[in-house]
């Protein structure tokens, strides 16, 4: 990959298909997701019938930055971790409920820059990029420029360090109570992105103190027009020089899931792309009232937010 812009050309014989099939884009990097199901969780302490109980359970609970610090410390440290300049993500997605596999191919470079391409024989080629100011999607149609909730999901998704650079990605931050999800205790946090996104939930693992699981309220519109829950399960944390990330995000919803696998990372790269928004980009058209037909077909990221694979782990 060469320093020059890089743009993949688009097969007119390529059907394209809107973002609601690659959502994951979404949380890649990030960690997102798509779909109304949302983890199962089951609460085990604050979650008592009496409140003066719950609120005693809630007291001896650790404190919301003292999960993300231990979170940190598991995943390198803030020295080792703000030493990396850039990253370079290979993978694989894959959504067998809806035959759908595609690789995605992902640059960022500190503190806010991110561009993908993802990549599939059937169903075409999207570009997705954020460069510090706008937010833009690029398929065969063109480019669009996002905003509102989309661009605020894609500029937290840029975010280099993600979840490692807590103090900065969430203005709010409280521990609500201790579960399971999956089998393994967990620690609920409740968050509120400094883009104003809707409030989320962070999963932390009492015992290895990595992030394992996130949920938020981005997802597309359900049938009354609002947002529905996403939710994503974290997992296989694998070491990339002296730090570690994870290598594997499932994404799930009511109709299935959406698993991505980063099968390489490469810190530091050099050979990076532009991540400016093409010069041709337009704005995107409003988004249409759920249950209305569609009057033409919309660009790859319009029919939902999307988050991205960011080094903090989210």
């Amino acid at each position: 990959m060469s320093s020059s812009p890089v743009r993949t050309r688009f097969s007119k014989n390529a059907p394209q298909r809107s973002a609601a099939g690659v959502k994951p884009l979404a949380c890649l990097i990030a960690v997102a997701i798509s779909g109304a199901s949302g983890l199962a969780f089951a609460a085990t302490s604050a979650g008592a019938a009496d409140a003066g109980q719950a609120e005693a359970s809630k007291g001896n609970l650790p404190s919301a930055e003292s999960l993300f610090e231990k979170y940190v410390a598991a995943i390198g440290g803030t020295e080792r971790l703000t030493a990396i300049k850039s990253r370079l993500t290979d993978g694989m997605m894959e959504d067998k409920s809806r035959n759908f596999r595609a690789r995605l191919t992902l640059w960022q470079k500190a503190p806010n820059l991110m561009f993908g391409v993802i990549e599939n024989p059937g169903t075409g080629t999207w570009e997705v990029g954020f460069d510090g100011e706008k937010a833009w999607t690029t398929d065969l149609n063109g480019t669009v420029l996002h905003d509102g909730q989309d661009w605020a999901i894609r500029a937290d998704a840029a975010l280099f360090l993600g979840d490692a650079d807590f103090r900065k990605r969430y203005r709010s931050m409280e521990t609500l109570d201790e579960g399971r999800i999956e089998g393994r205790a967990v620690y609920r946090v409740r968050v509120q992105s400094v883009h104003d996104l809707p409030p989320g939930f962070v999963f932390f693992d009492v015992e290895s103190g990595l992030i394992t699981g996130t949920e938020t309220m981005t997802g597309p519109p359900g049938a009354d027009g609002k947002p529905t829950a996403s939710a994503s399960i974290i997992g296989e944390y694998k070491s990339f020089g002296d730090v570690k990330l994870p290598t594997r995000i499932i994404e799930r919803r009511p109709d299935g899931e959406m698993v991505t696998t980063y099968r390489d990372i490469r810190l530091d790269v050099t050979d990076l792309p532009t991540f400016k928004a093409p010069a041709d980009a337009k704005p995107a058209k409003p988004a249409q009232p759920a249950g209305q037909a569609p009057t033409g077909q919309a660009g790859a990221g319009q029919a939902g937010g999307e988050a991205a694979p960011s080094g903090g782990g989210r």
